[in-house]
């Protein structure tokens, strides 16, 4: 049985963020570009694809997607979404679909954490605090999380290690 108004998603996206009278949750300014450079249109197209894979009921009217494909949001950023909310679901033990608008939320909550989990790496923000931040950063750049022992330092400095190799 699921409470009203008890479901978050990692990075803080709540149902209240996606209200049909707000613009859903997506980052601005982010500069990702689609695929092979598709158009917004073709990448509209993929987006809601892989929407319609994974159940998530997109209606005919909906602008989300292609507010997503004009924010330049990847596939895998909304396949980690997408992961994201339904795993969220499964702690709620809610059985109800996962509401398109709500994974734009959990979109927008991701790349907050990016790019927060950036600031950390480069040292404009307290990098011993914000593990969340750097897990976000983490699966960002392919990486799964720490390793089995492996302590939180050292994965901090994975995370750093990889994020510069990124940015050559």
């Amino acid at each position: 049985m699921r409470r009203s108004g008890g479901l978050a998603a990692p990075g803080g996206a709540t149902p209240t963020d996606c209200g049909d009278d707000e613009r859903a949750g997506l980052a601005e300014n982010e500069s990702t570009a689609g695929a092979g450079g598709d158009s917004a249109e073709s990448l509209e197209a993929t987006l809601r694809r892989v929407l319609a894979e994974r159940a998530i009921r997109v209606p005919a009217a909906s602008k989300v997607p292609a507010e997503m494909a004009a924010n330049g949001v990847t596939v895998a950023e909304l396949r980690s979404a997408i992961k994201l909310s339904l795993e969220e679901r499964e702690k709620q033990g809610s059985f109800q679909p996962v509401p398109v608008k709500y994974v734009a939320a959990v979109v927008k909550s991701e790349r907050a954490a990016v790019r927060r989990g950036v600031e950390r790496v480069r040292g404009r923000r307290d990098a011993a605090r914000g593990l969340a931040d750097f897990e976000a950063l983490a699966r960002k750049l392919g990486i799964s999380g720490a390793r089995p022992g492996e302590s939180e330092e050292q994965f901090r400095a994975r995370v750093r290690a990889a994020h510069e190799r990124s940015a050559e």
